[in-house]
């Protein structure tokens, strides 16, 4: 008995694949764009820091200054 298949021979199903599948393409770019997520992350989180004032340090240079009182 001759039964006739449910996918016709026209139908994409019926062909075989042709190259690259996309998928490969799409889990690869989410990867690449995880990786510059966070080197950007990485390159943002370890500046150096500004050296910290100590008790008997001031944060201005020109101390010896007046004070202006607004005339």
């Amino acid at each position: 008995m001759n039964t006739p298949s449910p996918i016709g021979p026209l139908s994409p199903l019926a062909q075989p694949p042709k190259g690259k599948s996309n998928v490969v393409i799409a889990v690869v770019s989410i990867i690449a764009l995880h990786l510059v997520f966070a080197g950007g992350l990485l390159l943002q989180g370890c500046k150096q820091r500004a050296p910290e004032i100590g008790p008997g340090q001031t944060a201005n240079a020109n101390t010896n200054l007046t004070p202006d009182l607004g005339r």
